[in-house]
Protein backbone atom coordinates (compact mmCIF):
# COMPACT_ATOMS: atom_id res chain seq x y z
CA UNK A 1 0.00 0.00 0.00
CA UNK A 2 1.69 3.59 -1.24
CA UNK A 3 0.25 6.51 -0.05
CA UNK A 4 -0.11 9.61 -1.67
CA UNK A 5 1.79 12.43 -0.64
CA UNK A 6 -0.31 14.97 1.45
CA UNK A 7 0.07 17.01 3.45
CA UNK A 8 -1.17 16.76 7.10
CA UNK A 9 -1.00 18.71 10.14
CA UNK A 10 -1.89 17.68 13.84
CA UNK A 11 -3.88 19.71 16.47
CA UNK A 12 -2.25 19.55 19.17
CA UNK A 13 -3.42 20.04 23.13
CA UNK A 14 -0.97 21.16 26.10
CA UNK A 15 -2.35 20.93 29.31
CA UNK A 16 0.42 21.62 31.88
CA UNK A 17 1.52 20.24 35.14
CA UNK A 18 2.71 23.23 36.98
CA UNK A 19 0.96 26.49 37.68
CA UNK A 20 4.34 28.02 36.79
CA UNK A 21 4.67 26.75 33.04
CA UNK A 22 2.98 28.73 30.60
CA UNK A 23 -0.87 28.34 30.05
CA UNK A 24 -2.81 25.85 28.59
CA UNK A 25 -3.47 25.89 24.84
CA UNK A 26 -4.49 24.50 22.00
CA UNK A 27 -2.52 24.96 18.39
CA UNK A 28 -1.90 23.92 15.01
CA UNK A 29 1.54 21.76 13.88
CA UNK A 30 2.13 21.93 10.41
CA UNK A 31 4.39 19.19 8.58
CA UNK A 32 7.92 20.13 8.28
CA UNK A 33 9.40 21.92 5.94
CA UNK A 34 11.68 20.28 3.68
CA UNK A 35 15.01 21.64 4.48
CA UNK A 36 18.81 20.71 3.26
CA UNK A 37 20.83 18.38 5.16
CA UNK A 38 23.03 19.87 6.81
CA UNK A 39 26.67 18.40 6.83
CA UNK A 40 28.53 18.73 10.35
CA UNK A 41 31.17 20.70 8.34
CA UNK A 42 28.42 23.37 7.25
CA UNK A 43 26.79 23.24 10.73
CA UNK A 44 29.92 24.12 12.25
CA UNK A 45 30.52 27.27 10.26
CA UNK A 46 26.48 28.15 10.63
CA UNK A 47 27.65 28.13 14.69
CA UNK A 48 31.03 30.22 14.11
CA UNK A 49 29.09 32.45 12.31
CA UNK A 50 27.32 33.15 15.69
CA UNK A 51 30.56 33.03 17.64
CA UNK A 52 31.87 36.09 15.66
CA UNK A 53 28.66 37.93 15.95
CA UNK A 54 28.20 37.55 19.65
CA UNK A 55 31.83 38.74 19.96
CA UNK A 56 31.28 41.80 17.52
CA UNK A 57 33.87 40.18 14.95
CA UNK A 58 32.39 41.53 11.58
CA UNK A 59 34.66 41.16 9.13
CA UNK A 60 34.95 37.14 8.17
CA UNK A 61 31.10 37.40 8.79
CA UNK A 62 30.51 38.12 5.15
CA UNK A 63 33.00 35.67 3.92
CA UNK A 64 31.93 32.62 5.71
CA UNK A 65 28.55 33.03 4.56
CA UNK A 66 29.50 33.47 1.05
CA UNK A 67 31.42 30.50 1.82
CA UNK A 68 28.69 28.16 3.79
CA UNK A 69 25.99 29.24 1.15
CA UNK A 70 28.22 27.90 -2.00
CA UNK A 71 28.88 24.71 0.62
CA UNK A 72 25.16 24.09 1.02
CA UNK A 73 24.46 24.42 -2.62
CA UNK A 74 27.06 21.95 -3.43
CA UNK A 75 26.15 19.10 -0.82
CA UNK A 76 22.54 19.68 -1.83
CA UNK A 77 23.32 18.89 -5.54
CA UNK A 78 25.48 15.48 -3.85
CA UNK A 79 22.54 14.52 -1.90
CA UNK A 80 20.10 14.71 -4.95
CA UNK A 81 22.70 12.30 -6.89
CA UNK A 82 24.17 15.35 -9.40
CA UNK A 83 27.50 15.84 -9.64
CA UNK A 84 29.61 18.46 -8.02
CA UNK A 85 30.03 21.68 -10.61
CA UNK A 86 33.59 22.83 -11.40
CA UNK A 87 32.31 26.29 -11.74
CA UNK A 88 30.81 25.58 -8.39
CA UNK A 89 33.29 24.33 -6.62
CA UNK A 90 36.20 27.01 -7.98
CA UNK A 91 34.19 29.34 -6.77
CA UNK A 92 33.52 27.33 -3.70
CA UNK A 93 37.89 27.40 -3.03
CA UNK A 94 37.91 31.21 -3.87
CA UNK A 95 35.63 31.35 -1.03
CA UNK A 96 37.65 29.45 1.53
CA UNK A 97 40.60 31.06 0.79
CA UNK A 98 38.47 34.69 0.95
CA UNK A 99 37.31 33.51 4.56
CA UNK A 100 41.08 32.24 5.58
CA UNK A 101 42.55 35.14 4.47
CA UNK A 102 39.48 37.24 6.62
CA UNK A 103 39.99 35.67 9.45
CA UNK A 104 44.12 35.96 9.58
CA UNK A 105 43.51 39.43 9.11
CA UNK A 106 40.37 40.30 12.03
CA UNK A 107 40.22 43.82 13.63
CA UNK A 108 40.43 42.72 17.28
CA UNK A 109 38.37 45.96 18.87
CA UNK A 110 39.56 44.79 22.51
CA UNK A 111 41.13 41.99 24.28
CA UNK A 112 40.17 40.27 27.60
CA UNK A 113 43.04 40.25 30.23
CA UNK A 114 42.43 36.63 31.28
CA UNK A 115 45.57 34.92 32.67
CA UNK A 116 46.79 32.07 30.18
CA UNK A 117 44.04 32.58 26.84
CA UNK A 118 43.67 35.18 24.57
CA UNK A 119 40.56 35.95 24.33
CA UNK A 120 39.27 38.65 21.73
CA UNK A 121 35.98 40.28 21.17
CA UNK A 122 34.33 43.39 22.32
CA UNK A 123 33.71 45.48 25.52
CA UNK A 124 30.23 47.36 25.75
CA UNK A 125 29.01 49.43 29.06
CA UNK A 126 25.85 48.81 30.20
CA UNK A 127 23.27 50.37 32.44
CA UNK A 128 21.96 47.67 34.30
CA UNK A 129 19.40 48.83 37.71
CA UNK A 130 21.56 52.26 37.89
CA UNK A 131 24.78 50.24 38.07
CA UNK A 132 27.45 50.45 35.32
CA UNK A 133 28.59 47.44 34.15
CA UNK A 134 31.02 46.44 31.55
CA UNK A 135 30.24 43.37 29.75
CA UNK A 136 32.89 41.66 27.60
CA UNK A 137 32.05 39.06 24.97
CA UNK A 138 34.93 37.10 22.86
CA UNK A 139 36.31 34.56 22.09
CA UNK A 140 39.56 32.18 22.62
CA UNK A 141 41.46 33.08 19.70
CA UNK A 142 43.45 29.91 19.26
CA UNK A 143 40.40 28.06 19.75
CA UNK A 144 38.45 29.99 17.21
CA UNK A 145 41.37 29.79 14.54
CA UNK A 146 41.90 25.82 14.67
CA UNK A 147 37.91 25.87 14.37
CA UNK A 148 37.95 27.65 11.42
CA UNK A 149 41.25 26.24 9.68
CA UNK A 150 39.87 23.18 9.99
CA UNK A 151 36.97 24.05 8.05
CA UNK A 152 38.85 25.55 4.99
CA UNK A 153 40.98 22.80 5.32
CA UNK A 154 38.11 19.93 4.95
CA UNK A 155 39.07 18.56 8.25
CA UNK A 156 36.11 17.18 10.99
CA UNK A 157 36.36 20.27 13.37
CA UNK A 158 33.83 18.54 15.58
CA UNK A 159 36.82 17.39 17.76
CA UNK A 160 37.75 20.79 18.63
CA UNK A 161 36.37 21.33 21.96
CA UNK A 162 37.70 24.63 23.53
CA UNK A 163 40.07 23.60 26.93
CA UNK A 164 38.57 24.61 30.07
CA UNK A 165 39.16 27.60 31.56
CA UNK A 166 39.60 26.77 35.14
CA UNK A 167 39.29 30.28 36.42
CA UNK A 168 35.74 30.82 35.73
CA UNK A 169 34.09 32.73 38.63
CA UNK A 170 30.65 33.00 40.43
CA UNK A 171 29.03 36.15 40.16
CA UNK A 172 30.24 38.41 42.59
CA UNK A 173 28.51 41.61 43.71
CA UNK A 174 31.38 43.31 43.90
CA UNK A 175 33.39 42.21 41.17
CA UNK A 176 31.51 40.09 38.27
CA UNK A 177 31.57 36.94 36.44
CA UNK A 178 33.43 35.09 33.78
CA UNK A 179 32.25 32.32 31.51
CA UNK A 180 33.83 30.27 29.31
CA UNK A 181 31.52 28.23 26.59
CA UNK A 182 32.53 24.90 25.10
CA UNK A 183 32.84 26.28 22.00
CA UNK A 184 35.41 28.75 22.86
CA UNK A 185 33.28 31.79 23.32
CA UNK A 186 33.19 34.19 26.50
CA UNK A 187 31.05 36.32 28.57
CA UNK A 188 32.57 38.61 30.96
CA UNK A 189 30.62 40.79 32.97
CA UNK A 190 31.94 43.83 35.88
CA UNK A 191 30.79 46.67 37.62
CA UNK A 192 32.61 49.79 36.35
CA UNK A 193 31.14 51.94 39.12
CA UNK A 194 32.19 50.28 42.72
CA UNK A 195 30.59 52.28 45.01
Amino acid sequence: HIEANVSKFAIVTYVPTNSKLIPPCLFVSDPPIPSPRLSLAVATGLHLLRVLKFSGIESPIAPLRRMLSTWIKIDERISDGQEEEDAKRKEFMMQKRQFKSAMQSMDFPDRSNLPGRQFVGTYRTMDINGQSVSVFTGFDLDHVTAVSDALVDGQPASDFVCPRYDSVSPFEENFGAVSVFSDGSLLEVKRTDRS
